[in-house]
């Protein structure tokens, strides 16, 4: 089997065109690579018909969904690598800037592929609220995002669908007001429902982030940021615009509206010269060359006065900022650690943090505590870089992750805190999707979230099938250490290692069993 890379050609999902798209061909060769033959959804090698008495050109199966309605009108594309299934030769996974498809009856004259992405969906996450009160709502680049009711269950993803989304935000004074906004595109959608339905709105320009406010019974405030810090706002859901006045920066302007005052809005942003980073001949730059700046607006967002906070490191730029409680900020500021304001933006201090790449925040433990921070960083110098939280405000804090990277923070970079459940905490990452991290249950003595991980390296894949079946045919030379034999023993649990827990990890892997 051999896949190509960057072509474009038709695939189709019916038999009306209406929804073709375009990706990848495969190729298959039964005489060791001499001949070969394409495939691709919707089309089929040409064959002599001795009833037609002419070659015809039989359809291969459509593609299929899965069940993901959110992946049709989409096409198996950038495969990178594609793998025949060792357990099942008949099938072929391959690789998708989407996730995951496998080709079934490979080998026939009909093959059929399916979208496959159960945990390997293959997204880069924009941005990511958790509501009070509702679900989590991301943005999703190219296919736009997605309402997640709960972490365990498949998202709903947003209709109508604008493509790729950049930012989505919700009113702190009624959660059920939404918004969200594109890559490139005019509009947006604002909901009032929760995300039950969407209503198009003209936003004028592409990019930024954006943030609401409830001024009035009747009126909510949308603001949009661009690239370059810029902000304005709309009280008409975007039939007319005006530019807040005082912010200057070079880089996204992130906003936080007060819960408790909507005439209070925060805005972070970042002051860089583009020329340091084009002329590497060039001295480290200065203060005023890169700096963060945070700013206030005590007007509803008409206005902000601006801080000069600290240096910009050129790390990615820490925009979000953290909500402790009224009047209660944190916000991070790379390798220049974290700053805490009060006093409406008065009073700033800088914490003991050593590194902050983003900070986020989420419900307490408590009823009336301080609200819960996540960070991906390095409290003391000593730390491991990772993710880590703190109840009392910042200012100690518990490791969650250090080990387990998934590439960092990626474009999205952000750490999100459930704002329903206290714990619960949500990371963007290098083309990974989101990682969701919760606390663990049941008695770990009895039942641990290793079993399956046969070669220990925190994850079930067909690399433990391999470790699992060779320390079957030859323990001695494939020997493995009393966790991993542990870690193996899924089928009938004391019982040892057998043919049987083989099967058992392979139904787990192509997901026809949902845990062991």
């Amino acid at each position: 089997m051999d896949t190509t890379c960057g072509v474009w050609s038709v695939q189709r999902w019916d038999d009306t065109g209406e929804n073709d798209e375009y990706g990848e061909w495969l190729y298959r060769s039964q005489d060791g690579g001499k001949t070969w033959i394409s495939i691709y959804p919707g089309k089929g090698e040409y064959r002599w018909s001795p009833d037609k008495g002419t070659y015809v050109e039989p359809v291969i199966d459509y593609l299929h969904d899965g069940g993901y309605d959110w992946v049709y009108g989409k096409a198996i594309h950038w495969s990178g690598s594609l793998v025949i299934n060792p357990e099942n030769p008949d099938q072929v996974l391959v690789s998708s800037g989407n996730g995951v498809f496998t080709w079934d009856d490979i080998w026939s004259d009909y093959p059929s592929a399916t979208f496959h992405p159960d945990g390997i969906e293959e997204v880069v996450c924009l941005d990511f609220v958790s509501v009070p009160g509702e679900g989590c709502y991301s943005a999703i680049y190219d296919y736009d995002g997605f309402i997640h009711k709960t972490p365990d269950s498949r998202g709903e993803q947003y209709q109508p669908n604008m493509g790729s989304t950049v930012s989505v935000a919700y009113c702190p004074q009624n959660p059920k007001v939404l918004v969200r906004t594109a890559d490139k595109q005019s509009k947006g959608y604002y909901t009032l429902d929760a995300g039950e339905t969407w209503t198009e709105m003209d936003f004028g320009s592409g990019g930024g982030k954006s943030a609401i406010a409830q001024i009035d019974e009747n009126t909510y405030r949308i603001f949009k940021t661009t690239d370059s810090s810029s902000v304005s706002y709309s009280d008409d859901f975007g039939k007319t615009w005006t530019s807040s006045q005082g912010i200057s920066g070079t880089k996204t302007t992130y906003l936080l509206v007060e819960p408790e005052d909507p005439d209070i809005v925060y805005g972070y942003t970042v002051q860089y010269n583009e020329y340091w980073y084009n002329d590497k001949t060039k001295t480290e730059p200065t203060f005023d060359d890169a700096h963060y700046i945070f700013y206030v607006s005590t007007d509803g967002g008409k206005t902000f006065t601006g801080t000069d906070l600290c240096k910009y490191d050129m790390c990615d730029p820490s925009g979000r900022i953290a909500y402790l409680g009224k009047d209660n900020i944190r916000v991070g500021a790379g390798w220049n650690g974290m700053y805490h304001i009060t006093d409406c933006g008065r009073t700033i201090d800088k914490t003991d943090v050593y590194y902050c790449k983003t900070v986020g925040y989420g419900a307490p433990e408590h009823e009336g505590d301080c609200n819960t921070l996540y960070m991906w960083g390095m409290p003391d110098e000593g730390d491991a870089e990772g993710i880590w939280r703190s109840q009392d405000g910042g200012k100690t804090w518990v490791d969650l992750n250090t080990t387990m990277h998934f590439g960092g923070t990626g474009n999205g970079n952000f750490v999100v805190g459930d704002m329903n459940e206290f714990g619960t905490v949500y990371m963007s990452t290098v083309g990974m999707g989101i990682i969701c991290g919760r606390f663990s249950s049941g008695n770990p003595a009895e039942e641990t979230a290793d079993y399956g991980d046969v070669n220990c390296d925190g994850k079930v894949d067909v690399f433990d099938v391999i470790a699992a079946r060779r320390y079957l045919l030859n323990p001695e030379e494939h020997s493995l250490n009393e966790k991993a034999v542990k870690n193996a023993d899924v089928h009938s649990k004391g019982n040892g290692i057998d043919i049987n827990d083989i099967s058992k990890l392979m139904d787990f892997i192509i997901r026809a069993i949902k845990k062991f």
